[in-house]
């Protein structure tokens, strides 16, 4: 099996999925010089996502119809209510994920990509951008632009954990670029976005919940601070 892009989200509109199956019919018919590295013939979208109700059903034979309307059906693949083991099985084994909500709040799904090892490909907006992808690669900044490859500070940084993209081009170059880049490239990034998901870990969120809560704790009595901790 070649390398593949997942992508994990229940059918829900706001997920944007067509947006996804665009920029892989894009990503697979460009023709780039001869200096670009190359996507394997073999490489497959799989997408991987949970219905709801009929309308999500609906949406989930849209999008089939939309994957053979693009020709890209023989290279896209649909996982619906996948069981726990395929899901982790399907995210261990990917190159990259993919990610296409606009103005989500945070996005679990993007951290749980850099968690498994996979390149995360993001919207640049909101959570993924602000929060989780940081620094990036953003494929559809200007030639020139200084800040392509910049944090949220404006620092300068020369190791991005990942890609951000908004267009149908953007992310069919994020994609090409995932797809086509060396294994130690991709060990590279890999590292640093599962170093970077590891901000989000509950080790983290536990050691940043006692060292806030701390302070209030000191000035309790031990009776009451005791009472506290066994509640």
């Amino acid at each position: 099996e070649g390398p593949y892009v997942v992508s994990v989200g229940q059918f829900r509109p706001e997920k944007d999925h067509a947006l996804q199956l665009r920029a892989w019919a894009k990503m697979r018919a460009d023709e780039r010089d001869a200096a670009t590295p190359s996507v394997p013939s073999n490489a497959r979208l799989k997408i991987v996502g949970g219905c709801r109700g009929e309308g999500d059903e609906r949406r989930l034979d849209a999008l089939r119809s939309t994957a053979k309307d693009l020709g890209v059906d023989d290279s896209v693949e649909f996982h619906v209510d996948v069981p726990y083991a395929k899901l982790r099985e399907l995210l261990g084994g990917a190159a990259a994920g993919v990610h296409t909500m606009l103005d989500e709040h945070f996005g679990i799904c993007v951290v749980e990509y850099m968690a498994a090892g996979a390149v995360p490909i993001a919207h640049d907006s909101a959570g993924p951008a602000m929060d989780i992808v940081v620094p990036a690669v953003r494929p559809e900044a200007s030639e020139g632009d200084e800040s392509r490859n910049d944090d949220e500070s404006g620092d300068d940084v020369s190791l991005p954990v990942g890609f951000l993209a908004t267009t149908v081009d953007g992310y069919a170059d994020a994609m090409w670029a995932a797809l086509s880049m060396t294994e130690d490239e991709r060990v590279t990034m890999a590292t640093l976005a599962r170093a970077r998901a590891s901000v989000f870990s509950e080790g983290a969120f536990n050691g940043a919940f006692i060292d806030a809560m701390a302070p209030a704790l000191a000035s309790l009595t031990l009776d009451r601070r005791d009472a506290i901790l066994e509640a």
